[in-house]
């Protein structure tokens, strides 16, 4: 005899379900989820910081094919939002639920008036920015820069940076060089305006930027070299199969209302989907969340799963920032869809 199960997305979250055995896969849960769009009429705001806030438009247009009556439109800033989508510590409404939906990678903005292009060792830069290497003309750069007349002027550090960024540079020198630096020329800001402070920059001028803001204003950015698993120099800079393989050392964490996207470095890192190996990650990432908020809203709900299953058909490699690992991705549409009615699940048919 068959047996059919309202089973809300949210169970997904659990991966276990007692009404089948084995349990339904949360995975095949989502995918049943997914199978319809939820629509909610009803019109939202939404604001996204700068270097990404082109996405939002293309979530809206997407959506109003899919749901003519569901509208998001942009805010002008997060305190009078109903959603925000932010980066991992920067200010945000006063959420009732969050989870990723991305990642941003960090971009080692400079400017020089003798190179477009920069590649800096991973040590170097971290005496960079401990202030042990203070000039251009320093021989460290000359090996992986053979083709730039470096010039004898003082490296000027741009101290502010986000704090997810500092942090990502610092957990990749301490795995790779075996020893936690100090960063002290580095300060945490997460309200800063990175387009002001780049365009601010002078000649010797060096910092961690936002990837996503410093690719729309056109800004140049450096490869870091670093050893791979075989003892081999390789260069790394952003790019959506690098971003990706780093973003696979992430692990889904629920605390209370937020999911959040934490690094853990006993994890392997995952292949770039259509790829056999992972390769080396551009280590220097940290995710991006949507933030429902105010009170319990369905359309917000609605929107929330629906911009996560986007994610799953491609639209984030659109976009500067990089895609949801599956692990993840599967995890956020369950926590953002969680208040949406049930879906009717044959465990028979999902193999439970």
């Amino acid at each position: 005899m068959k047996k059919s199960f309202a089973i809300l997305l949210a169970a997904a979250m659990s991966l276990t379900l007692t009404a089948c055995d084995p349990p339904i896969p949360a995975s095949l849960l989502v995918a049943e989820a997914e199978k319809t769009v939820y629509c909610e009429s009803g019109s939202q705001t939404i604001y996204a910081e700068a270097g990404y806030s082109d996405l939002t438009y293309s979530w809206a247009e997407i959506l109003s094919s899919a749901c003519a009556d569901m509208v998001i439109d942009p805010a002008e800033s997060f305190d009078t939002a109903d959603l925000v989508m932010r980066s991992a510590g920067a200010p945000s409404c006063e959420a009732r639920v969050s989870a990723p939906v991305g990642f941003e990678s960090v971009a080692i903005a400079f400017y020089l008036d003798v190179a477009f292009a920069l590649t800096i060792d991973l040590q170097n830069l971290v005496d960079i920015f401990d202030g042990k290497i203070t000039s251009w003309s320093d021989p460290a750069f000359t090996e992986l820069n053979p083709e730039v007349e470096f010039e004898d002027i003082a490296i000027s550090v741009a101290s502010d940076a986000p704090a997810a960024a500092i942090e990502s540079l610092r957990l990749w020198a301490t795995e790779k060089l075996g020893t936690e630096p100090e960063l002290s020329l580095l300060t945490a800001n997460d309200e800063a305006d990175w387009s002001s402070l780049m365009g601010e920059f002078e000649n010797g001028a060096i910092g961690l930027f936002p990837y996503s803001l410093v690719s729309l204003e056109g800004g140049s950015y450096a490869s870091v070299g670093t050893t791979n698993a075989d003892g081999e120099t390789e260069l790394l800079s952003p790019s959506p199969q690098s971003i990706y393989v780093a973003s696979t050392r992430f692990r889904p964490v629920l605390d209370g209302e937020f999911l959040n996207a934490e690094f853990d470095a006993s994890l392997d890192a995952e292949p770039f989907p259509g790829t056999a190996e992972a390769g080396e990650p551009y280590q220097l990432v940290y995710p991006v969340y949507l933030d429902l908020c105010g009170e319990q809203n369905m359309l917000q709900s609605a929107v929330g799963r629906y911009v996560v299953r986007l994610d799953a058909q491609g639209l984030m490699a659109t976009s500067t920032l990089g895609a949801l690992p599956e692990k993840i991705r599967i995890e956020s549409a369950a926590h953002l869809g969680r208040d949406l009615p049930a879906v009717e699940v044959d465990p028979e048919t999902l193999g439970g």
